[in-house]
């Protein structure tokens, strides 16, 4: 075997470990949210939470109808089927809340870069409290 072959194999073997490297630097270690997620299901508008939930894990939470609140660090995206099927019907910043909301399942995600839905919720203020909106997003129909 020549040097260049050496050095060229060398060279590849390194290239090939760094990406690897970086693949799973990029992925890492399953993360969680910091916080409490709180919702209300249907019928007897039951109180139910969801803490410090784990990041891209679907919770289908049944008939979730209602005021809701994201007291974690996470984006929560809302989902009108179970098992986080079909379109993001609504999005909930970390530290938000909304009125009259109806889902089926949540998914949370640390990035906006990872948002599908669209925004409308508002900030909670600092006591803890938080705001409501009088009108959520419509669902779109199918056609």
């Amino acid at each position: 075997m020549s040097a260049e072959t050496w050095r060229r194999g060398t060279r590849v073997a390194a290239l090939s470990v760094a990406a690897a490297l970086s693949v799973m630097l990029q992925i890492g270690p399953a993360r969680a949210a910091v916080g409490i997620f709180f919702y209300y299901t249907h019928p007897g508008r039951v109180p139910w939470e969801l803490a410090n939930p784990q990041d891209h894990q679907c919770y289908t939470v049944g008939d979730a109808d209602g005021y809701t609140q994201n007291h974690t660090d996470r984006y929560a995206l809302l989902y009108m089927g179970s098992e986080c099927r079909g379109q993001i019907w609504h999005t909930l910043y970390p530290h938000t809340a909304a009125d009259l909301l109806k889902f089926k399942s949540v998914r949370f995600v640390p990035h906006e870069s990872q948002l599908l839905g669209q925004r409308s919720a508002v900030p909670l203020d600092t006591a803890g409290k938080s705001h409501t909106l009088s009108t959520a997003l419509p669902r779109e129909p199918n056609p």
